[in-house]
């Protein structure tokens, strides 16, 4: 029998980000003077408090699934941060928790791009914003950020 994968499959290529690090980690090596902002990974290690948190959820068997949105408490604590940092009226249902940015960034395409459609991207930007962009069938539309301009966006390059 043979198995046969979908066009999607068969266009899959290694993460952009994870393509650059190799590249930055070579770099390194050779002895240059790198600043790495491919993946996200923190050059810190993680705080006291959050590895005593995370152990002692653990032993209190917090180890199970959860609503697929988020914690019911976790959830009020970022809509009241929402609503005290930024003044933006939020609740628990404005709110949804997932494990890192990246899954957010493949949902907002999946629920807004279609075929055909512009993409406003800010360059530099985060190198899976195009592939995700790309397999929806959308076309990425660049757009320099600025050290002049303090790295935002100038209408002028819209």
């Amino acid at each position: 029998m043979t198995v046969e994968l979908s066009t999607f499959a068969k266009s899959l290529t290694a993460e952009t980000a994870f393509t650059v690090l190799a590249t930055a980690k070579e770099l390194q090596a050779a002895g240059k003077d790198v600043v790495e902002l491919e993946i996200g990974d923190s050059p810190f290690d993680s705080a006291l408090a959050a590895k005593t948190a995370g152990i002692e959820a653990i032993e209190q068997n917090h180890s199970h699934y959860c609503p697929s949105p988020g914690l019911p408490e976790f959830r009020d604590a970022a809509a009241r941060m929402v609503r005290e940092e930024f003044g933006i009226p939020a609740e628990r249902e404005n709110v949804v928790v997932a494990p890192g940015a990246k899954i957010f960034e493949q949902f907002f395409c999946e629920a807004f791009l279609n075929p055909g459609d512009g993409v406003l991207v800010f360059s530099p930007y985060f190198p899976t914003y195009v592939p995700n962009i790309e397999r929806r069938g959308a076309r990425p539309v660049f757009t320099p950020l600025k050290q002049a301009n303090d790295f935002r966006p100038d209408v002028a390059d819209i």
